[in-house]
């Protein structure tokens, strides 16, 4: 038996629980197999790394044939290896023969990497109609289903950050396998933390004012003005200050009004409306 927690052993006692109860949680996936069975050998492998690989967005149960008969009769299995997906108790889809690492793949993500989308797209209706409350219950239980999933950990992560919840928001990216670090949204989430945390050692929004009023020049002022008005929320005027800093002076702190300005356009997404206009406009700047 395998050591992988996403990998079970069937048998005609715990098939009920291991399958048919487990696949009302998560999907999961059966392969019927005997030990005879060359190409069932060539298949096995495939199917346990792409279970760790998949970290806990299917469960891979293993029924050995020769040993279930009474399994293999009850599902009609005639050809091995044959491999079913079960969901809400049911098998929704099979595939017959050791197919390839990729035409796994392709099987598995047709059922499950949709339907962990879906769920997204659910919990991003939630929060657009105001309802951050059960957008968080609902990433909750999902992540406590799997764990190691990146699009949930980071999800949720940003919905903390939303609610100034910056230390949740970095305990759950402490979570995030490093190889997801490099995604659109582990890249916004890190540019979130950066931008943020310029803002905790600046003086309040009326001084840095005051000083810029002063002097139009004062560009730390301007700087630091543009983290408080981040902090705050208010995109646009944290962006106009910087743009104020690229126009009056690119060497300050080693061009830093146009890098955090990149930062903000990570932090915020390419189809920002603020992100495109700005980034219009640090173009003319720069040009």
């Amino acid at each position: 038996m395998s050591d992988s927690p996403h990998i079970s052993v069937a048998t005609q006692d715990n098939f009920v629980q291991l399958v048919i109860e487990k696949s009302k949680q998560v999907p999961v996936l059966v392969d019927f197999w005997a030990d005879w069975c060359a190409p069932c050998k060539n298949l096995m492998p495939i199917l346990a790394k792409l279970a760790d690989e998949y970290a806990g967005a299917f469960h891979l149960v293993k029924v050995n044939t020769d040993e279930q008969q009474a399994l293999a009769m009850h599902f009609g299995i005639r050809s091995l290896p044959t491999v079913k997906l079960f969901k809400d108790g049911q098998p929704v889809d099979e595939f017959m023969g050791a197919l390839p690492e990729q035409g796994v793949r392709q099987f598995l993500d047709t059922h499950i990497r949709d339907e962990i989308e879906v769920f997204l797209e659910q919990i991003d209706r939630l929060v657009a109609e105001g309802d951050r409350q059960n957008a968080e219950a609902a990433l909750g239980q999902a992540l406590q289903q799997l764990p190691d999933d990146s699009r949930i950990l980071l999800k949720l992560a940003a919905l903390h950050l939303d609610a100034g919840d910056a230390d949740a928001a970095r305990d759950l990216m402490a979570k995030v396998p490093a190889d997801k670090l490099e995604t659109p949204e582990a890249k916004s989430i890190q540019a979130r933390f950066a931008l943020a945390d310029r803002a905790s050692d600046s003086p309040g929004e009326e001084a840095l004012r005051a000083a810029i009023e002063k002097n139009p020049d004062d560009l730390k002022a301007r700087d630091q003005l543009s983290a408080v008005l981040y902090a705050r929320n208010d995109f646009e005027g944290s962006m106009e200050q910087l743009l104020e800093i690229v126009k009056r002076d690119r060497t300050y702190e080693e061009d830093s009004g146009r890098v955090q300005l990149i930062k903000m356009f990570e932090a915020l997404g390419s189809a920002d409306p603020l992100v495109q206009k700005y980034r219009r406009q640090l173009a003319v700047s720069l040009n």
